[in-house]
């Protein structure tokens, strides 16, 4: 019996202490925002649009059930396109220490009238399809659909609908506001692909997604942002 007992306390110690690696390595704290800034270009009621945006992202809510963290933000990097006064709203799923989903739109909305209901299980919430990062991160990890990681029919730079990490390098960030220039972070490059479109993020542990580039094929539109600003909330 005391054995058990033990192993349980350190089993919950353990989970506690996975949970804050997990809140540190991506911060997700209220009041948390960051900036990026860069190219775009995109199709507007048929006219083409080229200009330089800026998007900023920023916690607006957190809300923890247990083993798991939802964050309410407003803005995101892939969502470029358009007036940047009245970005739209996406919510963060972090499961356990290191599983992150991005819900959007009607499965943003469905999702958060279910968190707030204390009586509903939250089984099945998010769909692999969503999900975007899962720490910790190192070269060569692929993750996402089961089903498309399982997949043959692709090598490997070829392989669609699923998120893999293709580089890590050391670099400081001299001129981003917010973070100190002298020091050095470990800075990971993500690639997700499909038939007509590519995404490329990079990931810095502490601070969060440093750039987003988008292509979408044909050359119809795109972006190529760099984030510019970082700060932690408290």
């Amino acid at each position: 019996m005391t054995s058990t007992r033990s192993l349980l306390i350190l089993l919950a110690f353990l989970l506690l202490a996975l949970a804050a690696v997990g809140e540190e390595t991506f911060p997700l704290t209220k009041g948390t925002y960051w900036v990026y800034r860069g190219p775009a270009k995109w199709t507007d009621n048929g006219v083409t649009v080229n200009k330089t945006v800026t998007v900023k992202m920023q916690v607006l809510e957190t809300i923890k059930r247990q083993h798991v963290l939802f964050a309410v933000v407003q803005g995101h990097p892939s969502d470029f396109r358009g007036d940047q006064r009245d970005a739209p709203h996406f919510l963060i799923v972090r499961a356990g220490a290191g599983a992150y989903y991005l819900l959007r739109g009607e499965r943003l909305e469905a999702a958060l009238k279910r968190i707030r209901n204390p009586k509903d299980d939250l089984l099945d919430l998010v769909k692999e399809s969503e999900m975007f990062l899962d720490l910790p991160l190192t070269v060569g990890k692929v993750f996402g659909e089961t089903g498309q990681i399982t997949r043959q029919d692709g090598n490997d730079t070829t392989h669609r609908w699923l998120w893999m990490v293709v580089k890590a390098a050391m670099r400081t960030f001299t001129d981003v506001t917010g973070i100190a220039p002298a020091k050095k972070w470990t800075e990971y490059k993500l690639f997700y692909r499909t038939n007509p479109d590519e995404q490329w993020i990079s990931f810095v542990p502490g601070i969060g997604m440093t750039s987003y580039t988008y292509r979408h094929h044909p050359d119809t539109e795109g972006a190529q942002l760099s984030l510019v600003e970082f700060h932690r909330g408290e």
